[in-house]
């Protein structure tokens, strides 16, 4: 009983902190994310044409991030996060300054948001946009509909998860109460598992695509293990709950309980005998 009620827990308490990632401009939920995007070396060399003859794109470089691009983009599951670099010798220190406000069925789309935070350079909106691979954009077509597919698998996995760790307490009355247990404890396994696949390979494709067609912009992509650690150990933790659900059931561990009750005994009362003397009556038992 102990060990898939463990394994639910877990998996529950996992796949809330995955689905809490980036929610929230305050750690650690911040740093909870599948997919980042780094601009610090943003190059626009090939996208700002000479003016007169100047090369005018180390300029540019120099004023990208005053007019709106940030340092870091991070996706969760809601939304999306930016950050600026406060140390340059430390890639992996980020100072978060914004997080978007979340929203069902949202997807990671980098050419928006950088176009949103190049709204007070038009011209330059229009060249990155004109400028974006195909082989991105191809990808990013794959990616709004497998996060889509992503969300509603996390979120029905999580509620399983919590029913099953609720009904959990409930199988000592009724074996069928188990098999309710155990066939949600599948399911939560099931969606966890392919929620995890999904964002996977996923990211994996987006960040290829963006490091093999955007190096030249200085533009690279990440994935943080550190979400995909907690994502596949909800999955496994789930796995681990699914079965010992069934081994309890296989192996009658969750007998229906047995409420002892007292029996009764009868009344006996005392009849005093009225033909005996004084001191030595002998009553008759009814």
């Amino acid at each position: 009983m102990a060990i898939p009620m463990l394994g639910s827990l877990a998996a529950l308490v996992l796949a809330i902190f995955v689905m809490v990632g980036s929610t929230s401009n305050s750690a650690p939920i911040n740093d909870l994310y599948f997919l980042r995007i780094d601009t610090t070396n943003l190059s626009v060399s090939s996208v700002v044409p000479d003016i007169n003859g100047v090369d005018v794109s180390s300029t540019v470089n120099s004023i990208a991030h005053e007019v709106g691009i940030s340092d870091f983009y991070t996706s969760g599951l809601w939304n999306y996060c930016t950050a600026k670099k406060p140390d340059p010798n430390n890639e992996n220190l980020m100072n978060y300054t914004f997080c978007d406000k979340p929203k069902a069925m949202y997807w990671f789309n980098p050419e928006e948001i950088l176009s949103e935070s190049l709204s007070q350079g038009p011209s330059l909106t229009s060249e990155l946009s004109a400028v974006m691979p195909e082989d991105v954009k191809k990808y990013l077509d794959i990616l709004a509909g497998a996060s889509k597919a992503m969300f509603v698998c996390y979120l029905v996995g999580t509620i399983f998860a919590f029913l099953t760790f609720v009904l959990g307490w409930f199988t000592f009355y009724s074996r069928g109460t188990t098999c309710c247990v155990a066939t949600l404890a599948l399911l939560t396994f099931l969606l966890l598992l392919v929620s995890s696949g999904i964002s996977t390979g996923t990211y994996m494709i987006v960040r290829d695509a963006f490091n093999n067609n955007l190096s030249e912009f200085g533009i690279r992509g990440s994935l943080n293990t550190k979400m995909y650690g907690i994502t596949w150990g909800a999955a496994v933790a789930a796995a681990w709950a699914c079965f010992g659900w069934f081994f309890a059931i296989c192996c009658g561990n969750t007998d229906r309980v047995k409420v002892v009750t007292e029996e009764k005994q009868p009344f006996i009362g005392y009849v005093p005998d009225p033909y005996q003397p004084h001191g030595h009556q002998e009553g008759h038992r009814i």
